[in-house]
């Protein structure tokens, strides 16, 4: 109640950030949840408050970063400025990136939970590399093929005179260097 006094009249956020036509009004919720976000990245710093409520805050805190998300698309939508342009990567105490940090992320002591610790120091998975010998190692012959099919031929042929006798005004005679004459398509 004191808090309401104080504040004013409390106003929920919108679930859906489709439903804001303001672009002021989505920067605004935009700071409150990363407000809260900041509050929470300092409560779980601290090791002593249990697994369970160091779980429970690291989902808040991916499912308040999954809906700034939202607010930065719908702010982006209604012509505000582009947030994502900066990307964030989760690095771990020596700076290394820490390999499948793109989705859900682990922040503070959530990062020493059980099976946590394993599942980020596992080794990223080796991307294949293809360099310039493996990439010609699997062209062939018939990448390169230069041999015309006369079947091929034959049908494109047929199509071309039944689209000419179709309609003739859509097309025109050349005259090529070589004397050559071809009937081309006037669109």
């Amino acid at each position: 109640m004191k808090r309401e006094m104080a504040l004013g009249t409390l106003v929920r956020r919108p679930t859906n950030p489709l439903d804001v036509a303001s672009l002021m009004e989505c920067q605004n919720w935009r700071y409150q949840v990363m407000q809260e976000i900041a509050i929470f990245i300092t409560d779980i710093q601290n090791a002593h408050l249990g697994e369970h409520k160091i779980r429970a805050l690291n989902d808040e805190i991916n499912r308040l970063a999954r809906e700034k998300s939202l607010w930065e698309d719908r702010i982006r939508q209604l012509g505000g400025p582009d947030y994502k342009k900066v990307v964030y990567r989760q690095v771990d105490s020596q700076g290394q990136e820490i390999p499948g940090s793109e989705g859900y992320l682990y922040y503070g002591a959530a990062k020493d939970l059980p099976g946590v610790r394993e599942f980020l120091q596992r080794p990223a998975p080796a991307k294949p590399v293809k360099n310039n010998e493996v990439l010609k190692a699997q062209v062939n012959e018939n990448y390169y093929k230069t041999e015309e099919d006369e079947e091929l031929l034959r049908m494109e042929a047929e199509m071309e005179n039944k689209m000419w006798e179709a309609n003739p005004k859509k097309r025109r005679k050349l005259e090529y260097e070589d004397n050559t004459l071809d009937y081309v398509r006037m669109a």
